[in-house]
């Protein structure tokens, strides 16, 4: 069995973005965890437990990307105000999004168990920047912090990503499908 993660690739401006926005939350704030265990920045479409990898790959390989609309919108930043803050960049839920998620998650036969984090009550498409070591200082500097930076407000699909992922431990990219 696996902890597999069919994601979006982030990429070009919105990624440097991202990652020059990390390097920013570590040398200020000491905040990095996400910065070293995500693969790489990304919007998780659907995870969970597999136990046939081929499977899984050979299906968003076959899939129909030619009708896909490739274009994603930054919504603006997020949080989610837990113990641990949890910063996030979030994106327009476009009817494609969706049906690729849908699409992913009907194979139903393929998926043994569902992440939490996939659940249908509680995904939206986001890209997590920072959580974990986040605390209650650096958001209430954040509005400073924030004023100072733009992100990109849109961006290309090109990859689809899989990821293996197990708590506390680094993200490793398992394939890269161009589309």
């Amino acid at each position: 069995m696996l902890n597999l993660s069919v994601s979006i690739a982030i990429e070009g401006k919105l990624l440097s973005n991202i990652l020059l926005f990390q390097d920013i939350l570590e040398d200020k704030y000491g905040i990095k965890f996400q910065k070293y265990h995500q693969a790489i920045p990304h919007i998780n479409i659907y995870a969970g437990k597999v136990s046939n990898f081929n499977e899984i790959l050979n299906y968003i390989k076959m899939y129909d990307f030619n009708s896909f609309k490739k274009k994603l919108t930054v919504v603006g930043l997020g949080a989610f105000l837990e113990k641990k803050p949890v910063i996030y960049i979030r994106y327009l839920n476009s009817m494609n999004l969706l049906r690729f998620r849908y699409d992913v998650m009907a194979k139903s036969k393929i998926w043994l168990l569902e992440d939490t984090t996939s659940s249908q009550e509680i995904w939206f498409p986001k890209t997590t920047i920072a959580l974990r070591d986040t605390n209650y200082n650096f958001i209430s500097n954040f509005d400073n912090f924030i004023k100072n930076f733009n992100f990109k407000k849109e961006m290309i699909i090109k990859r689809i990503l899989l990821i293996e992922y197990a708590k506390g431990k680094k993200e490793k990219v398992l394939k890269t499908i161009l589309v």
